[in-house]
């Protein structure tokens, strides 16, 4: 088989989950591999990945469309736009969200030329924004097109910060190599003690979009969009064009 489909774990790299995805087919070292998307640590979900010829491909399957449900923390944020780095605290009106959050959908239902996330491997010079970032560099980030061709809310719900304490350090502490974990820990903690017992709206959206798409950017967009902080704290890519596990 040339094309596989495996499901990647929080806090895994993809190029782990092809690794593991090697070892499990006992696949040689010359066996050619790769992927064809990226997944974020934090994120987990549906990654194909290429081998033998089908490495060849990889342009065409990487055009294909991507289903992703995931879920915003409104009154959040990080300096990653996802649960992978340094939170600060903001307040916010919970019954607020649950009015507005529907007005989000057709606004956010388009082609959209946003800025890459900071924290993220898009190069600029030959490094690595992400390098820039923890460097605290100035650098002019660049933009590209992203495309969202259907979005829904599946769920909302009203919790206690302390209530995405465990999630949200398995999925930190899960993830290897340096990704800044133990300050990133070191603030969630301090975060759950000063604040575990506030609430928060957690809302739960569903959406299609084109190659090239970052989820964490579209959560924070929709979030700036109601004029609140907000943050992607789970995202799960289920679909890949019309492959999918189940």
């Amino acid at each position: 088989m040339a094309l596989h489909l495996v499901y990647k774990e929080k806090g895994e790299t993809p190029l782990q989950a092809l690794e593991r995805l090697r070892e499990k087919e006992q696949l040689g070292k010359d066996v050619s591999l790769t992927y064809a998307g990226r997944l974020d640590p934090a994120a987990e979900g549906l990654l194909l990945i290429l081998s033998e010829k089908d490495v060849y491909r990889k342009e065409e399957f990487l055009g294909l469309s991507k289903t992703y449900e995931f879920e915003v923390l409104f009154g959040v944020t990080t300096d990653t736009l996802d649960v992978l780095g340094i939170p600060k605290l903001h307040a916010v009106p919970n019954d607020f969200v649950s009015s507005k959050v529907f007005d989000l959908l057709t606004n956010f239902v388009g082609t959209f030329e946003w800025a890459y996330p900071a924290y993220s491997s898009k190069t600029v010079n030959g490094k690595p924004l992400f390098e820039y970032a923890r460097e605290d560099a100035n650098v002019e980030i660049p933009t590209r097109s992203m495309t969202i061709d259907s979005l829904d809310v599946i769920g909302i719900k009203v919790v206690n910060l302390e209530d995405l304490e465990t999630g949200i350090l398995e999925t930190i502490e899960n993830v290897d190599g340096d990704f800044r974990q133990r300050g990133i820990v070191e603030s969630w903690r301090k975060m759950f003690t000063l604040y575990g017992n506030k609430h928060f709206s957690v809302v739960r959206f569903k959406a299609e979009v084109r190659s090239g798409t970052y989820i964490r950017v579209l959560a924070e967009k929709m979030a700036e969009s109601l004029k609140l902080p907000g943050m992607a704290i789970s995202i799960k890519r289920t679909k890949i064009g019309s492959m999918s596990l189940s």
